[in-house]
């Protein structure tokens, strides 16, 4: 298959984009190796016995923060804004799709060398969005780049350019098609149409019963 769609925060639009050889099949699967398998007899097509749709809602989290000065925001912005947050070392506390009020729409694929996947979370006015690639590293894990996305109702809508984000998934972190536990580091996220405002941003993600 040769589209992938971005994701985006509400404040973005949805577009399509070509990305060739990533092959996704459209299913959503359980997560074997971040909390849990799929339950009640749901095979690898996203079915059940009785061939009825039976999905598990994908989870979500994400910890963004700004790591030098010039946007004009509060350093951290966690989705959920309550418990631990996410990190390199923690899974943290996850939003589910539906559940109060959250949005988590997410997709991890295998590439031709490694693995594509986007991701989006939402919980009220607060969004965060990741796309990238990734491939193994010599040193463990998985390293590659990507983009993202953060709107805040206290910042400014900041954005990064396309791959001018630092991804990883460090080896004691996660990733297989349907889920993906990883990290970023952008060296310039600025806001929408207001290049003056920017500055460096880091943080961590993780995404499960996602699409693969």
């Amino acid at each position: 298959m040769s589209e992938q769609r971005e994701r985006v925060p509400a404040s973005f639009a949805w577009v399509m984009v070509a990305a060739a050889g990533l092959g996704c099949s459209g299913t959503r699967v359980g997560d074997d190796g971040l909390g849990g398998t799929d339950a009640g007899g749901i095979d690898a097509s996203g079915t059940d016995a009785d061939g009825r749709s039976s999905l598990p809602a994908a989870k979500g989290a994400s910890h963004f923060a700004t790591t030098s000065g010039g946007c004009n925001v509060v350093s951290g912005f966690p989705i959920p804004p309550e418990g631990q947050p996410v990190s390199a070392t923690s899974l943290g506390s996850r939003v589910e799709d539906g559940l109060d009020g959250a949005s988590v729409d997410c997709r991890v694929v295998t590439s031709a060398d490694g693995f594509a996947f986007d991701g989006s979370v939402q919980l009220e006015a607060r969004a965060f969005t990741i796309i990238a690639n990734v491939v193994p590293a010599d040193t463990g894990g998985y390293l590659g780049t990507g983009m993202v996305w953060h709107t805040d109702p206290n910042s400014p809508a900041l954005s990064s350019d396309d791959g001018a984000c630092a991804v990883s998934v460090l080896p004691n972190q996660d990733i297989a098609p349907g889920r993906v536990w990883g990290n970023f580091e952008c060296a310039t996220v600025a806001a929408d149409n207001q290049p003056d405002i920017a500055c460096r941003a880091a943080g961590s993600f993780v995404f499960e019963n996602c699409e693969r």
